[in-house]
């Protein structure tokens, strides 16, 4: 048997890799299938990110807008001012809250606050849409409500607590 040998190059030369016309198209189709994948993921990603921002932000709007309308502004600095939590103001208000909550179950907290004008970088809470201290939902508001508008008491922060920008 004979043995074929292939020169050996020598040091100065470079070695020629053969790579066929159909390896070379299936490597450029490749390439711009993953780039064209990318490009459409990228701005779809992006798309749908501005979409849910969009609605949630409507959601939000429409939902404080709610809240603001079925609440009397005069009521609302009186009650602060009294700071008595078990006010009949108080109960009507937070009463407010949890059937607006209960229209949007995404909103995590409805609660009412005045920003005082000697304190620009705090807020001062006033109605939450727990149920006042002392007092838990009876069998037949339990009926009528879904779990999302049933915040219990002990979540309820005190009437007045500061709140800052950090």
């Amino acid at each position: 048997m004979t043995e074929i040998t292939q020169p050996v190059p020598a040091k100065g030369e470079k070695r020629i890799v053969y790579v066929s016309l159909r390896t070379k198209l299936i490597a450029a189709l490749a390439i711009l299938f993953v780039v064209a994948f990318v490009a459409i993921f990228l701005w779809l990603d992006r798309f749908v990110t501005n979409m849910a921002m969009t609605n949630l932000r409507n959601d939000l709007l429409a939902t404080a807008e709610t809240a603001s309308a079925g609440i009397n502004g005069d009521n609302h600095t009186a009650l602060f001012e009294s700071g008595k939590i078990d006010d009949a103001t108080y109960s009507q208000m937070s009463a407010f809250l949890r059937s607006v909550k209960g229209t949007n179950p995404r909103a995590s907290g409805m609660y009412t606050y005045l920003q005082l004008p000697n304190e620009p970088d705090q807020v001062r809470l006033v109605v939450s849409a727990a149920l006042p201290p002392g007092s838990e939902a009876s069998a037949a508001n339990t009926a009528k409500l879904s779990e999302c508008t049933q915040i219990p008491s002990s979540s309820r922060p005190a009437l007045g607590e500061v709140y800052k920008d950090i």
